[in-house]
């Protein structure tokens, strides 16, 4: 039969950052915050030492990018799987000279299975075809073939998307797929950097940079035990389990302080959407104590329960107590009714609406896309209706002005 990949005339390599922010090697130690600790799905680890050179230049808002490792024990297992040592050196070359993408090696088995071949993430039906390909039980290659079926999409939606199934794990229930080394390395989706929001502030955390992320486990609907990549990584960091070296790169993103510090902020993330939120504290705080006039200061944070997940609870209350911070935490889970941000936002409505219309307030809004964001916004509306006195349709026109005018921002994600 006709192979599906021979025309492909080079390997995919990791994708670089852009020229002028190269990754930046940076030190990790376990979290100093008991709350954010792996046992409760959190862990926030606030480098120290990070080379202080122009590609770790941040401001508040921005992105740094994480260059993942896969988890040892699961190299060994693939390694294993495709019948090769895991330090055996090797190196793959394009064969066609008009090739974008250079040459890969000499590396280690080992090094390309750790740091470039994503495996854990879902196969795409391409690769089931070029697997089936592969296959000498004649069963085996026709199921790999019903899964990747264009024109049946229920056994692929079924079998991999519903059940979260890797390619590992694909490789792993189809024992006659026999793929080639280097055609598997060739065809395997490149391990992508992960992207978070800095949860720090350069002029006051300096030379570092901080993220405070999910540690991504569940149970997929097989059964099977799901890990997230970079967050299971972070875990395993935390705990002195691996190396404590990341490579990352910062970037850039709109989601910034207004210039003038004398204007109102209203802060609304919920769960790990208070990241960003807190390096905004942390600059106002600074400059505040500085001497420079720094107006109002709002957060609206959400989280199950103050005793679970309040992250960052000590350094925000003792910035409560200071005078500078003006708080409102939803705990959805402390009482039998569920309370979420957008109920304490419409909780404060006369406060929200002098802030976000009288004095010219700019709003940022962190965390689930999905609904979080959408029910914020809505509270808004309503706001400008109820206490503002906007007809709907004004209200509405109202809000959609402010994020015309960036005084609205979201960095939000699915």
């Amino acid at each position: 039969p006709p192979h599906p990949h021979r025309d492909r005339p080079h390997p995919r390599a990791l994708p670089a950052p852009p020229a002028d922010r190269p990754p930046t090697p940076t030190q990790t130690h376990p979290p100093t915050h008991p709350q954010c600790a792996s046992l409760f799905s959190f862990v926030c680890l606030h480098p120290c030492a990070c080379a202080c050179v122009p590609s770790c230049s941040y401001q508040p808002g921005d992105h740094v990018g994480v260059y993942p490792e896969n988890d040892p024990r699961l190299v060994a297992v693939l390694a294993k799987r495709l019948g090769v040592e895991l330090d055996a050196v090797f190196a793959l070359y394009p064969i066609s000279p008009t090739a974008r993408v250079p040459w890969l090696g000499p590396l280690t088995v080992r090094q390309v299975l750790t740091q470039r071949c994503d495996f854990v993430g879902l196969p795409r039906k391409s690769l089931l075809r070029l697997l089936a390909h592969h296959c000498t039980d004649e069963a085996e290659k026709r199921e790999l073939m019903l899964w990747s079926d264009d024109s049946k999409p229920q056994p692929y939606q079924g079998k991999v998307k519903d059940e979260h199934r890797s390619l590992l794990q694909v490789l792993e229930e189809f024992p006659s797929c026999k793929i080639p080394f280097d055609e598997f390395v060739e065809s395997v989706p490149p391990l992508a950097p992960r992207y978070y929001s800095i949860s720090s502030a350069p002029a006051v955390h300096r030379g570092q940079v901080h993220v405070t992320s999910v540690v991504v486990e569940f149970e997929t609907l097989g059964g099977r035990r799901h890990f997230g990549i970079c967050s299971s990584w972070y875990s395993r960091m935390a705990g002195g389990g691996e190396r404590s070296t990341v490579p990352v790169f910062v970037r850039k993103s709109d989601f910034h302080l207004p210039r003038d510090p004398s204007l109102p902020v209203l802060l609304i993330g919920p769960g790990t959407g208070v990241a960003p939120l807190r390096g905004f504290l942390h600059e106002r705080r600074r400059l505040r104590n500085e001497g420079t006039a720094v107006g109002e200061t709002v957060l609206f944070f959400g989280c199950r329960s103050r005793h679970e997940d309040f992250l960052y609870e000590p350094e925000l209350i003792e910035m409560q107590n200071e005078g500078f911070l003006t708080m409102f935490v939803a705990f959805s889970r402390d009482q039998k009714h569920k309370v979420y941000v957008q109920h304490k936002i419409e909780e404060q409505a006369a406060l929200v609406w002098r802030l976000m219309h009288d004095a010219k307030g700019h709003i940022y809004v962190c965390g689930d896309a999905r609904q979080m964001a959408k029910d914020v916004r809505q509270a808004l509306v309503k706001i400008a209706n109820s206490v503002g006195g906007l007809p709907l349709e004004q209200a509405e026109k109202f809000v959609s002005d402010m994020v015309g005018a960036k005084k609205y921002l979201e960095d939000t994600w699915f």
